[in-house]
């Protein structure tokens, strides 16, 4: 009980912090428009390519399903990929390549690192469709005419697709996870 009401804590701290830098980060910058947008979604782009390579990486340790740890090395594979594309895009724009992830998605690892087989299985997936979504909004936003910078549009059109497609599979697999078996 004791750990279900510190979970329960850290959870709270984790949103009113990533609350709270939301508001400052939206604060601290004025509405973005044309190059004032580059360098956010380049952050945001390697910030989830970090998550998803750490919680894959999570999970190829504590799933229980080989379909789950085939799945996280499809995203290590994938977002490896990204994360060698998106570098040199970002030192053009002189954005430096994050070392940590926003709090949301350290939140959602440090649950992951509580968790083992089945259990995980299912955080694991849930955490893939979260993670996915925001990615496909951000990406979105970005050939939209957010991104101003070309080689950067180029890299959200390419990579859009793929995202996705991982968020499909994702959803599918998180909703296979909820349906009880059949005997």
């Amino acid at each position: 009980m004791q750990k279900i009401v510190a979970l329960l804590g850290f959870m709270m701290l984790a949103m009113v912090s990533f609350a709270q830098d939301t508001t400052q980060t939206t604060q601290a910058m004025p509405a973005t428009s044309g190059m004032d947008a580059d360098s956010p979604f380049a952050m945001t782009a390697a910030q989830g390519d970090l998550f998803e390579i750490t919680s894959s990486q999570l999970a190829l340790e504590q799933a229980e399903s080989q379909e789950i740890k085939d799945f996280a090395q499809m995203m290590i594979d994938a977002h490896t990929a990204t994360t060698e594309q998106l570098t040199p895009i970002a030192g053009e724009l002189g954005v430096t390549p994050p070392t940590e992830m926003n709090p949301m998605q350290q939140f959602m690892v440090a649950h992951l690192q509580t968790l083992q087989g089945a259990n995980f299985d299912s955080a694991y997936m849930r955490h893939q469709v979260t993670a996915h979504a925001a990615a496909v909004d951000a990406f979105t936003t970005a050939t939209m005419g957010a991104v101003q910078n070309q080689t950067l549009v180029d890299f959200a059109t390419q990579n859009l697709p793929i995202i996705q497609e991982h968020l499909t599979m994702a959803q599918e697999m998180a909703g296979m996870m909820t349906q009880p078996a059949t005997q």
